[in-house]
């Protein structure tokens, strides 16, 4: 694992930056779990807990587990503020090697989570998690368009704009600033975005500010996520690429490139 995004690197960032909290939840997960009937959630790389927070606040049971004791100390925190601490068991634990109860979910969540050993085993968990009928929401980086330096929206694109105060930009707190908070759930890239120096982490579920660079851990198309479902067990209900616009506390803004998985897992 590269010692910049280990553990050490996670609880550093936490304890060295104020951690801005985020209000609205990830778009993505807001327009997939809104229709949902309440039931038990398990968002991997939770971050401060924003989205497990707001799914908390709608009758949800979440579990949210993040890397980051600093990062959990915020989260616990904020759902003992927003009256839903009783709703969430909070679990510190590295994505890379965590493995959750088969089956024990209606809905699992994951943004912008890139452990060590790649995308492909950690899918895999987080798919067996799912009960059937349940919902899978996977939201991850898309790969840049040729010669963008920038970040620049694709014009094919569906556009989400986000403008957010603290700069955190829709995932659950596991990206908030760039990728709206989700998560470093540990490995080589958690939850680290790419919006200008917001809070922590400026873009995965509460991290923001650092960029990360390319490569296959860090971007997917949505094909690629959801080549790591059995099409005999699953139906992939969406696989899209989307943008969003995120604002940092400066007025500064970025376009996030996403890639976007919600699939339902076959009774």
């Amino acid at each position: 694992m590269p010692e910049e995004f280990d553990e050490a690197y996670w609880e550093g960032r936490y304890r060295e930056h104020t951690v801005s909290r985020r209000l609205e939840p990830n778009p993505y997960l807001a327009e997939a779990a809104g229709g949902l009937p309440p039931g038990a959630a398990l968002e991997a790389g939770c971050g401060t807990g924003t989205d497990a927070v707001w799914l908390a606040s709608r009758g949800w049971r979440v579990t949210g587990v993040d890397i980051s004791d600093t990062a959990l100390e915020h989260a616990r925190e904020h759902a003992r503020e927003s009256g839903v601490a009783d709703r969430i068991d909070w679990v510190r634990a590295d994505l890379t090697g965590w493995t959750p109860a088969e089956e024990g979910f209606a809905l699992v969540y994951s943004h912008y989570v890139h452990p060590a050993a790649g995308p492909g085993p950690l899918f895999r968990r987080l798919a067996a998690a799912v009960a059937p009928g349940g919902t899978l929401l996977i939201v991850d980086h898309h790969p840049p368009p040729a010669g963008d330096a920038g970040h620049t929206a694709h014009g094919d694109g569906h556009a989400v704009h986000t403008t957010h105060g603290d700069g955190q930009a829709g995932h659950g707190d596991g990206g908030d600033a760039a990728h709206g908070e989700h998560g470093h759930g540990g490995g080589a890239h958690g939850g680290h975005g790419h919006a200008p120096g917001a809070g922590p982490h400026g873009g995965h579920g509460d991290h923001g500010g650092h960029g990360h660079g390319s490569g296959p851990l860090v971007h997917l198309t949505p094909e690629e996520i959801a080549a790591a479902l059995d099409p005999a067990g699953w139906e992939v209900v969406a696989a899209e690429f989307r943008t969003r616009t995120v604002t940092n506390p400066r007025g500064h803004g970025t376009v996030l490139h996403d890639s976007v998985v919600r699939a339902r897992r076959r009774p």
